[in-house]
Protein backbone atom coordinates (compact mmCIF):
# COMPACT_ATOMS: atom_id res chain seq x y z
CA UNK A 1 0.00 0.00 0.00
CA UNK A 2 2.78 2.26 0.70
CA UNK A 3 4.43 2.00 -2.75
CA UNK A 4 1.60 2.12 -4.18
CA UNK A 5 0.61 5.63 -2.94
CA UNK A 6 3.71 7.24 -3.04
CA UNK A 7 4.82 5.69 -6.32
CA UNK A 8 3.07 8.81 -8.37
CA UNK A 9 5.08 11.60 -5.80
CA UNK A 10 8.34 9.88 -5.59
CA UNK A 11 8.68 7.91 -8.68
CA UNK A 12 8.21 4.91 -9.38
CA UNK A 13 11.96 3.94 -9.63
CA UNK A 14 12.53 5.37 -5.93
CA UNK A 15 14.07 3.01 -4.02
CA UNK A 16 11.99 3.38 -1.19
CA UNK A 17 8.86 2.66 -3.71
CA UNK A 18 10.55 -0.40 -5.26
CA UNK A 19 11.41 -1.78 -1.53
CA UNK A 20 7.69 -1.48 -0.43
CA UNK A 21 6.53 -3.09 -3.58
CA UNK A 22 9.08 -5.88 -3.69
CA UNK A 23 9.11 -6.72 0.05
CA UNK A 24 5.49 -6.62 0.50
CA UNK A 25 5.48 -9.19 -2.44
CA UNK A 26 8.48 -11.27 -0.33
CA UNK A 27 6.46 -10.99 2.95
CA UNK A 28 3.19 -12.22 0.69
CA UNK A 29 5.00 -14.93 -0.72
CA UNK A 30 6.57 -16.50 2.82
CA UNK A 31 3.27 -16.07 4.18
CA UNK A 32 1.79 -18.67 1.84
CA UNK A 33 4.78 -21.11 1.71
CA UNK A 34 4.16 -21.17 5.51
CA UNK A 35 0.45 -21.54 5.68
CA UNK A 36 0.43 -24.49 3.32
CA UNK A 37 3.17 -26.30 4.93
CA UNK A 38 1.48 -25.66 8.62
CA UNK A 39 -0.32 -28.33 10.54
CA UNK A 40 -3.08 -26.28 11.64
CA UNK A 41 -2.72 -23.46 8.96
CA UNK A 42 -4.47 -19.95 9.82
CA UNK A 43 -5.32 -19.94 6.65
CA UNK A 44 -6.63 -23.68 5.47
CA UNK A 45 -6.03 -23.96 1.39
CA UNK A 46 -9.22 -26.31 1.12
CA UNK A 47 -11.60 -23.87 1.71
CA UNK A 48 -10.26 -22.24 -2.10
CA UNK A 49 -11.17 -25.55 -3.51
CA UNK A 50 -14.73 -24.27 -4.31
CA UNK A 51 -15.05 -21.97 -6.85
CA UNK A 52 -17.97 -20.52 -5.69
CA UNK A 53 -16.68 -19.60 -2.03
CA UNK A 54 -13.25 -17.82 -4.15
CA UNK A 55 -15.76 -16.05 -6.42
CA UNK A 56 -17.21 -14.51 -3.15
CA UNK A 57 -13.74 -13.69 -1.62
CA UNK A 58 -12.84 -12.22 -4.88
CA UNK A 59 -16.02 -9.80 -4.82
CA UNK A 60 -15.73 -9.08 -1.56
CA UNK A 61 -12.31 -7.87 -2.17
CA UNK A 62 -13.78 -5.02 -4.50
CA UNK A 63 -16.48 -4.20 -2.98
CA UNK A 64 -14.49 -3.81 0.01
CA UNK A 65 -12.06 -1.54 -2.31
CA UNK A 66 -15.00 0.40 -3.32
CA UNK A 67 -16.41 1.56 0.15
CA UNK A 68 -13.47 2.36 1.20
CA UNK A 69 -11.78 4.37 -1.69
CA UNK A 70 -15.36 6.13 -2.01
CA UNK A 71 -15.71 7.16 1.42
CA UNK A 72 -12.10 8.83 1.05
CA UNK A 73 -12.10 10.76 -2.15
CA UNK A 74 -15.69 12.06 -1.96
CA UNK A 75 -15.18 13.15 1.76
CA UNK A 76 -11.69 14.85 -0.31
CA UNK A 77 -13.97 16.22 -2.91
CA UNK A 78 -16.52 18.19 -0.55
CA UNK A 79 -14.21 19.55 1.92
CA UNK A 80 -11.70 20.42 -0.21
CA UNK A 81 -13.24 22.05 -3.45
CA UNK A 82 -16.60 22.18 -2.73
CA UNK A 83 -15.21 24.01 0.73
CA UNK A 84 -17.32 21.99 3.35
CA UNK A 85 -16.64 22.07 6.72
CA UNK A 86 -16.26 18.72 8.54
CA UNK A 87 -19.26 18.40 9.93
CA UNK A 88 -21.11 19.52 6.51
CA UNK A 89 -19.49 16.69 4.86
CA UNK A 90 -20.52 14.44 7.34
CA UNK A 91 -23.94 15.42 7.37
CA UNK A 92 -23.52 15.02 3.83
CA UNK A 93 -22.95 11.14 3.70
CA UNK A 94 -25.90 10.58 5.67
CA UNK A 95 -27.91 10.07 2.84
CA UNK A 96 -25.44 7.13 1.88
CA UNK A 97 -26.51 5.60 5.74
CA UNK A 98 -30.24 5.91 4.33
CA UNK A 99 -29.84 4.28 0.77
CA UNK A 100 -27.12 1.59 3.03
CA UNK A 101 -30.15 0.66 5.12
CA UNK A 102 -33.15 0.48 2.67
CA UNK A 103 -30.87 -1.93 0.20
CA UNK A 104 -30.18 -4.01 3.32
CA UNK A 105 -33.76 -4.65 4.12
CA UNK A 106 -34.82 -5.38 0.81
CA UNK A 107 -31.33 -7.86 0.50
CA UNK A 108 -32.40 -9.40 4.06
CA UNK A 109 -35.58 -10.21 2.47
CA UNK A 110 -34.85 -11.51 -1.19
CA UNK A 111 -31.92 -13.27 -0.11
CA UNK A 112 -33.98 -16.66 0.70
CA UNK A 113 -35.86 -16.47 -2.64
CA UNK A 114 -33.45 -15.65 -5.21
CA UNK A 115 -29.70 -16.88 -5.98
CA UNK A 116 -27.43 -13.94 -3.73
CA UNK A 117 -25.30 -13.75 -6.99
CA UNK A 118 -28.11 -11.41 -8.39
CA UNK A 119 -28.29 -9.08 -5.72
CA UNK A 120 -24.51 -8.53 -5.98
CA UNK A 121 -24.62 -8.08 -9.81
CA UNK A 122 -27.45 -5.29 -9.42
CA UNK A 123 -25.71 -3.42 -6.59
CA UNK A 124 -22.59 -3.82 -8.64
CA UNK A 125 -24.67 -2.38 -11.98
CA UNK A 126 -26.16 0.19 -9.42
CA UNK A 127 -22.87 1.39 -8.25
CA UNK A 128 -20.77 1.32 -11.60
CA UNK A 129 -23.31 3.85 -13.53
CA UNK A 130 -23.68 5.87 -10.27
CA UNK A 131 -19.99 6.55 -9.96
CA UNK A 132 -19.60 7.25 -13.38
CA UNK A 133 -22.47 9.59 -13.13
CA UNK A 134 -20.64 11.10 -10.39
CA UNK A 135 -17.19 11.38 -11.63
CA UNK A 136 -18.64 14.45 -13.95
CA UNK A 137 -19.25 16.32 -11.17
CA UNK A 138 -16.75 19.50 -10.87
CA UNK A 139 -16.37 22.78 -8.42
CA UNK A 140 -19.82 24.01 -9.54
CA UNK A 141 -21.92 20.72 -8.46
CA UNK A 142 -25.18 21.55 -5.97
CA UNK A 143 -25.61 19.45 -3.53
CA UNK A 144 -29.20 19.27 -3.85
CA UNK A 145 -30.67 17.29 -5.94
CA UNK A 146 -27.12 16.08 -7.51
CA UNK A 147 -25.34 14.96 -4.97
CA UNK A 148 -27.74 14.54 -2.26
CA UNK A 149 -29.31 11.72 -4.93
CA UNK A 150 -25.94 10.11 -6.18
CA UNK A 151 -24.79 9.58 -2.21
CA UNK A 152 -28.26 8.24 -1.97
CA UNK A 153 -28.24 5.90 -5.01
CA UNK A 154 -24.47 4.69 -4.66
CA UNK A 155 -25.40 3.56 -0.66
CA UNK A 156 -28.27 1.25 -2.19
CA UNK A 157 -26.17 -0.03 -4.18
CA UNK A 158 -23.57 -1.15 -1.88
CA UNK A 159 -25.72 -2.31 0.28
CA UNK A 160 -27.48 -4.25 -2.24
CA UNK A 161 -24.16 -5.71 -2.95
CA UNK A 162 -22.26 -6.21 0.45
CA UNK A 163 -25.19 -7.53 2.16
CA UNK A 164 -25.48 -10.99 0.24
CA UNK A 165 -21.10 -11.56 0.60
CA UNK A 166 -20.50 -12.44 3.62
CA UNK A 167 -23.82 -14.63 3.54
CA UNK A 168 -22.57 -16.32 0.45
CA UNK A 169 -19.13 -16.76 2.14
CA UNK A 170 -20.34 -19.54 4.59
CA UNK A 171 -23.06 -20.99 2.40
CA UNK A 172 -23.23 -24.74 2.82
CA UNK A 173 -20.72 -25.33 5.12
CA UNK A 174 -20.95 -27.00 8.70
CA UNK A 175 -20.36 -25.67 12.34
CA UNK A 176 -16.74 -26.21 12.16
CA UNK A 177 -16.12 -24.24 9.11
CA UNK A 178 -17.74 -20.57 9.95
CA UNK A 179 -14.86 -19.48 11.89
CA UNK A 180 -12.05 -19.89 9.29
CA UNK A 181 -14.25 -18.79 6.73
CA UNK A 182 -16.05 -15.47 8.38
CA UNK A 183 -12.29 -14.78 9.36
CA UNK A 184 -10.97 -15.18 5.52
CA UNK A 185 -14.32 -13.10 4.30
CA UNK A 186 -12.99 -10.33 6.64
CA UNK A 187 -9.72 -10.14 5.72
CA UNK A 188 -10.76 -10.05 2.42
CA UNK A 189 -12.85 -6.86 2.93
CA UNK A 190 -10.01 -5.14 4.90
CA UNK A 191 -7.53 -5.48 2.73
CA UNK A 192 -9.85 -4.69 -0.07
CA UNK A 193 -10.05 -1.46 1.24
CA UNK A 194 -6.64 -0.22 1.42
CA UNK A 195 -5.45 -1.81 -1.22
CA UNK A 196 -7.89 0.06 -3.53
CA UNK A 197 -7.12 3.01 -2.17
CA UNK A 198 -3.59 2.62 -2.79
CA UNK A 199 -4.33 1.85 -6.39
CA UNK A 200 -6.36 4.34 -7.38
CA UNK A 201 -5.18 6.96 -5.10
CA UNK A 202 -1.92 6.56 -7.86
CA UNK A 203 -4.36 7.00 -10.24
CA UNK A 204 -5.86 10.17 -8.86
CA UNK A 205 -2.85 11.90 -7.90
CA UNK A 206 -1.41 10.49 -11.72
CA UNK A 207 -4.39 12.48 -13.29
CA UNK A 208 -4.12 15.45 -11.15
CA UNK A 209 -0.20 15.89 -12.09
CA UNK A 210 -0.68 15.19 -15.87
CA UNK A 211 -3.41 18.41 -15.79
CA UNK A 212 -0.53 20.60 -14.23
CA UNK A 213 -1.95 20.08 -10.28
CA UNK A 214 0.50 19.83 -7.01
CA UNK A 215 0.93 18.06 -4.68
CA UNK A 216 0.51 20.90 -1.66
CA UNK A 217 -1.84 22.42 1.00
CA UNK A 218 -5.93 22.92 -1.07
CA UNK A 219 -4.95 26.36 0.63
CA UNK A 220 -2.29 27.60 -1.31
CA UNK A 221 -3.57 26.09 -4.88
CA UNK A 222 -4.18 28.25 -7.80
CA UNK A 223 -7.78 28.09 -9.45
CA UNK A 224 -5.73 25.54 -12.61
CA UNK A 225 -3.98 23.30 -9.45
CA UNK A 226 -7.50 23.35 -7.66
CA UNK A 227 -9.14 22.19 -10.48
CA UNK A 228 -6.62 19.71 -11.38
CA UNK A 229 -7.18 18.32 -7.81
CA UNK A 230 -10.54 18.36 -8.78
CA UNK A 231 -10.45 16.29 -11.48
CA UNK A 232 -8.07 14.22 -9.82
CA UNK A 233 -10.74 13.64 -7.14
CA UNK A 234 -13.12 12.32 -9.65
CA UNK A 235 -11.19 10.35 -11.36
CA UNK A 236 -10.91 7.98 -8.43
CA UNK A 237 -14.38 7.39 -9.37
CA UNK A 238 -13.86 5.65 -11.98
CA UNK A 239 -11.40 3.34 -10.37
CA UNK A 240 -14.08 3.00 -7.98
CA UNK A 241 -16.56 1.92 -10.82
CA UNK A 242 -14.45 -0.50 -12.68
CA UNK A 243 -13.65 -2.31 -8.69
CA UNK A 244 -17.21 -2.37 -8.66
CA UNK A 245 -17.55 -3.80 -12.56
CA UNK A 246 -14.76 -6.68 -11.39
CA UNK A 247 -16.82 -6.99 -7.82
CA UNK A 248 -19.96 -7.49 -10.79
CA UNK A 249 -18.21 -10.08 -12.82
CA UNK A 250 -17.12 -12.17 -9.68
CA UNK A 251 -20.47 -12.66 -8.59
CA UNK A 252 -21.55 -13.78 -11.60
CA UNK A 253 -19.80 -16.73 -10.86
CA UNK A 254 -21.38 -17.58 -7.42
CA UNK A 255 -23.74 -20.37 -7.34
CA UNK A 256 -24.83 -20.92 -3.89
CA UNK A 257 -28.37 -21.13 -3.65
CA UNK A 258 -31.03 -20.08 -1.10
CA UNK A 259 -30.96 -23.22 0.38
CA UNK A 260 -27.29 -23.07 0.96
CA UNK A 261 -27.33 -19.69 2.35
CA UNK A 262 -29.86 -20.27 4.24
CA UNK A 263 -27.82 -23.78 5.60
CA UNK A 264 -24.86 -21.22 6.52
CA UNK A 265 -27.23 -19.15 8.33
CA UNK A 266 -28.55 -21.65 10.59
CA UNK A 267 -24.38 -23.14 10.94
CA UNK A 268 -23.37 -19.82 11.98
CA UNK A 269 -26.18 -19.76 14.54
CA UNK A 270 -25.21 -23.01 16.35
CA UNK A 271 -21.64 -21.64 16.32
CA UNK A 272 -22.36 -18.57 17.85
CA UNK A 273 -24.22 -20.51 20.07
CA UNK A 274 -21.95 -23.53 21.37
Amino acid sequence: VFGLTEGPELGWGSPAVIGALGGGAVMLGIFLLVERRAANPLLPFVLFRNTDRVATFVSIFFAGAVMFSLAAFVALFVQDILGYTPLQAGLAFVPFAFGLGAAAAVSSRVVARVQPRWLVVTGSIIMTVSLLVGSTMDQYVSYFPTLFVLVLVVGFGVGLAVVPLPLCAIAGVGQHEIGPLSAIAQVAQTLGGPVGLGVIGAMATSRTMSLGGTSGAVADMSAVELAAQGEGYMFALVGCAVCAVIAGIAALFIGFTPEQVAQGQEAEKAAQSA
